[in-house]
């Protein structure tokens, strides 16, 4: 089970602004890959090839598909979780029917930025066991949302 794990683990983290552009360029076309041609059609040879990448650069990042579909359904969750905490922050000190209009304001927009590819990470959660990312991820809604809650204008709760 261990050695399952490790594998959804990247590799090494890009440093250098050409790296972090070329690990970029791999997570937009592992996602574009997907949304066109879903899991069956989802393969490191052609998300390099989408990249334009050689498949020798993306297994630098990601050891398999697993791993590379683990890193970008987090970077999608956190993107997520980013917009839900600053509607928090922004709405903090608000009445509570406010907080809720921002937050879901928030919410949905981050969602629906990208709708096809929110929908086709969501379908390979499973895949990735991203169970886990997102329980992490909610715990850090949960705090953001708490926060600001406990700043509402009209509370009546402690």
């Amino acid at each position: 089970m261990a050695r399952q794990l490790t594998r959804l683990q990247p590799r090494k983290t890009p440093v250098q602004a050409r790296s972090a552009h070329t690990v970029e360029a791999i997570h937009t076309a592992c996602i574009q890959v997907l949304v066109d041609g879903g899991m069956d059609l989802l393969s490191t040879t052609r998300v390099a090839a989408r990249a334009g990448v050689s498949v020798g650069s993306l297994y630098q990042y990601y050891p398999n598909k697993q791993s590379l579909l683990a890193a970008v359904l987090e970077k999608h969750l956190v993107h997520v979780v980013e917009a839900v905490e600053v509607a928090c922050l922004q709405a903090k000190g608000q009445p509570v029917a406010d907080m809720a209009a921002t937050l879901a304001q928030a919410f949905i927009t981050a969602k629906f930025e990208a709708p096809d590819a929110s929908r086709a990470l969501y379908a390979v959660a499973s895949e990735v066991r991203g169970e886990a990312v997102v329980a992490r991820l909610t715990q850090r809604s949960q705090v953001a949302l708490c926060d600001m809650l406990a700043t509402a204008a009209d509370r009546r709760f402690a």
